[in-house]
């Protein structure tokens, strides 16, 4: 049986699991930004692509992210504020983003 975390190692988790959280958004987004180029298109039918050049069916900007990246935003914002998962909030945050952007 493991011993109960002492007060520096609750914040020491936490601060881990924040910065954690944090990547996982960032490398979400980097990841929806590169991939932006070839969306919709069959793995092998394109050249690979290393860098964030932009373009693809949306004609976004380089660095630009996706509906994919925006939604995901609007759930961990949610989830953060709320705590667990609220349908009530999620539909706000997603009609919200629809008409503001």
């Amino acid at each position: 049986m493991t011993a109960p975390l002492n007060a520096k190692q609750q914040q020491n988790k936490v601060a881990n699991q924040s910065g954690r959280f944090r990547g996982a958004l960032l490398g979400m987004a980097c990841g929806d930004a590169v991939g932006t180029t070839v969306e919709f298109k069959p793995r092998g039918t394109f050249p690979l692509v290393t860098d964030m050049v932009g373009g693809g069916p949306f004609k976004l900007k380089p660095g630009e992210w996706t509906d994919d990246t925006s939604m995901g935003l609007c759930l961990a914002t949610s989830l953060v504020e709320y705590g667990q998962f609220d349908a009530t909030d999620q539909m706000r945050r997603y009609v919200k983003w629809r008409d503001e952007g």
